[in-house]
This record gives structure tokens, sequence and C-alpha cells, in this order.
């Protein structure tokens, strides 16, 4: 079990690590921009003396969950496919 755990630790570490295609490269950057708009402008306009609006304390959270997970997802994305899994390497419990 505990090697089990050890190897999913490795693989989530090296698909972080490898190479994306080029799409989802775009969808990160995009979404990393967004990303740093949205808590740019969260943090400066309070700080200016200005008041964020109710709509933008609405959004503001859901943008940033939406945008940490498709960062997320398309980090995990490997270029070239997933490494095929052999069954018999898992105990049947």
């Amino acid at each position: 079990m505990a090697d089990a755990l050890k190897d999913t630790g490795k693989e989530i570490v090296e698909r972080w690590h490898e190479r994306m295609p080029r799409f989802f490269y775009w969808i990160v950057v995009t979404c990393s921009g967004i990303l740093l708009t949205a808590v740019t402008i969260n943090m400066a306009v309070p700080q200016l003396g200005g008041e964020l609006g109710q709509w933008w304390q609405d959004i503001y959270t859901p943008v940033l969950c939406t945008c940490i997970g498709i960062i997320a997802v398309c980090k995990f994305t490997v270029a070239g496919g997933y490494k095929k899994i052999n069954p018999d390497d898992f105990n049947k419990t």
C-alpha cells in the first residue's frame, strides 16, 4: 500500500513537470493572466480607496477556483498520452 502511494506521488510530480500539449499551454497562460488580473483588482482597488461592487464579490471566488482547476487539469495532461497500466500490478483485495 505504501509503495503504491509513493508511486502515485511520483507520477503526479512527473506529470506536473512533463511537457504538455501546446493547446493546453495556451489555456494555462490565459487562465494565469485572468487569475493574476482578478487578484490584482481585488487587492488594488481597496488600497486605492475604492470600493468593489457586489457583482465583483459574487464572481471573485468562482473565477479564482475555476482558473485554478483549469490550470491543474491542463498541467496534469501529458503530451503523448498516458502510460498504459498493467492490471496485474495491483493487488486485488
